[in-house]
């Protein structure tokens, strides 16, 4: 199967779903190293990015990097910046929330959920990228 990849899995949810609001929602973590993944500088005109940071915590490191990745990067409201082309990055800090890619990646490895009840709760795209 291989790798997949953030940029290419936007584009193809873009095309499917021409006319959706598509949101990306990240954690601090990888905001700090967003600029090595494949596509970077074009999830942002493909989907809203909302970058989470943990209660622990910089908020202003978030704040700083994405003004360093995306100098034209306007904020315009609090912890909400505006790209050109329209779309937006909001940066929410003290999420108490304990979750990640892994454990998502992880728990879904370990129940083997059947895709018919899968189908039930999960977005169909997904389910149709997962059982590929």
């Amino acid at each position: 199967d291989g790798p997949t990849y953030t940029v290419e899995t936007l584009r193809e949810a873009s095309r499917r779903y021409p006319d959706a609001e598509l949101y990306f929602i990240m954690g601090q973590d990888s905001l700090e190293t967003f600029t090595t993944w494949k596509g970077w500088y074009s999830i942002p005109e493909l989907a809203n990015v909302v970058a989470v940071s943990r209660a622990e915590a910089d908020h202003g490191a978030m704040s700083y990097e994405l003004n360093r990745i995306f100098p034209d990067v306007v904020e315009s409201g609090q912890g909400v910046w505006q790209m050109k082309g329209g779309k937006s990055i909001y940066i929410i800090g003290d999420f108490d929330f304990v979750i990640s890619s892994t454990l998502v990646r992880e728990e879904w490895k370990r129940v083997q959920i059947s895709p018919h009840w899968s189908r039930r709760l999960l977005p169909s795209a997904w389910m149709n990228m997962q059982l590929r």
